[in-house]
């Protein structure tokens, strides 16, 4: 069968290891390193865009998507704001609380 190997990479190659950080940890036996904290404007944003998806749950079956496709297009919009730009970002999570409050009420039925 020639040099044919049932594993294809060879676990002890440093570049695998590197692109691979669980593969590093079960190889050395330590745990895996702790994800990064989130900042408290970063737990802001997750928590504003987890509420605009469970309004959308609310909202008419046939419109559930617009909702959802309109937070998630709102927020990638914004997704290059650097991340020290605290002014801009507070800016935004109040610009967009306002929008799902605008979205939560009851009269609204759909959103294009």
């Amino acid at each position: 069968m020639g040099n044919f190997s049932f594993f294809p990479l060879r676990l002890a190659e440093p570049h695998v290891v590197a692109l691979c950080p669980a593969l590093n940890s079960d190889l050395s036996g330590d745990m895996a390193p702790a994800p990064m904290r989130l900042s408290g404007l970063q737990k802001e944003v997750l928590s504003l865009y987890r509420r605009c998806l469970r309004e959308s749950r609310l909202k008419p079956t046939e419109a559930r998507s617009h909702f959802e496709a309109f937070a998630r297009t709102e927020f990638k919009k914004h997704r290059d704001v650097e991340k020290r730009d605290f002014a801009a970002i507070e800016f935004l999570l109040r610009k967009g609380r306002r929008q799902l409050e605008v979205m939560a009420s009851p009269g609204i039925k759909d959103v294009r």
